[in-house]
């Protein structure tokens, strides 16, 4: 391979890594769970692949904007706590990521309301703005609290991308919100410590507030657990109500029982690699809760 083809490559894939691409399909199955639930509701006869498909692009071009312009805004923090990532490391200049970030967003946006509709749109550009504003001020002034509401939309935007009418008097689709912010409040806090630790007053505490008071690592760990245990509460709420099956109940309550475990690891004993390994307990946990969902929704419409 020439050495300029090589290296537009491995700038490819250094954008491509800026769009989170694990993260994406997280989100994607996010939306999924709530674009399930409206085809039920609709009683969609056949599966409408097409717009599955758009969907799926929607979400990970509008996400993974996002999280591109997350890096390009922290490009100058990260250069301290991730010097790895393309941006402080000088493998993608800050304009391309910016460029990328403003045609992934302006590519989901138009999808939204081109293939779907004005709801589905309102609510992906509200989700953008708030998660521009998270960046750029609730983040350090707030507190990593204040994301969870933000993502919370990401499956109320899947729901109206089918079920536009119904988005506001449909309680399963805020207890499907409910259970995102759950779970987001707890991900987002067992990843904290990992984020960096600040000396206060001879206490080490985290770097960002977890919500207008920057706790310390173990205490920040324990909120996390609290979070948690409330999402199975929620969950299985949501199981008995709606209702899924014994099936759906069993997988969900075990990886979610596995996540809670792994925030008491990390509340007793708080180092990095523990705040890391707990992440990714909690990221797997969300993308089999929100895939089981999923499925168990358009199983039982197309298949049962």
């Amino acid at each position: 391979m020439p050495i300029g083809t090589r290296l537009v490559f491995l700038r490819s894939l250094s954008m491509l890594e800026m769009t989170r691409p694990a993260l994406n399909f997280m989100g994607t199955t996010m939306a999924g769970s709530g674009a399930a639930l409206a085809l039920m509701r609709t009683s969609s006869q056949e599966p409408p692949w097409l717009h599955i498909a758009l969907g799926v692009i929607t979400v990970f071009a509008s996400v993974g904007a996002m999280h591109t312009l997350n890096d390009y805004v922290d490009r100058i923090r990260d250069k301290t706590i991730w010097p790895s990532r393309p941006l402080p490391s000088g493998r993608v200049r800050p304009r391309e990521a910016l460029a990328l970030a403003t045609v992934s967003l302006g590519l989901g946006l138009s999808i939204a309301l081109t293939a779907f509709n004005q709801t589905c749109f309102v609510i992906m550009l509200i989700t953008a703005a708030l998660g521009l504003v998270y960046t750029r001020y609730l983040r350090n002034r707030i507190g990593y609290l204040s994301l969870p509401p933000i993502v919370g939309l990401i499956p109320v935007g899947g729901y109206a991308a089918f079920a536009p009418g119904t988005v506001l008097s449909d309680p399963v689709i805020w207890l499907i919100y409910l259970t995102t912010v759950f779970w987001q409040s707890g991900h987002i806090l067992v990843y904290s410590p990992a984020h960096g630790l600040t000396a206060d007053g001879g206490v080490t505490r985290t770097a960002v507030p977890a919500f207008v008071k920057r706790l310390t690592p173990g205490g920040t760990a324990k909120l996390a657990f609290v979070f948690f245990v409330a999402l199975l509460g929620v969950n299985t709420y949501f199981s008995l109500s709606t209702p899924m099956s014994f099936v759906y109940l069993t997988i969900t309550s075990a990886f979610g029982l596995f996540t809670v475990i792994s925030s008491l690891r990390l509340a007793k004993e708080t180092s990095e690699s523990n705040s890391v390994k707990a992440f990714k307990v909690a990221s797997t946990y969300a993308i089999i809760l929100f895939l089981a969902i999923t499925l168990e929704l358009l199983i039982r419409l197309y298949v049962l």
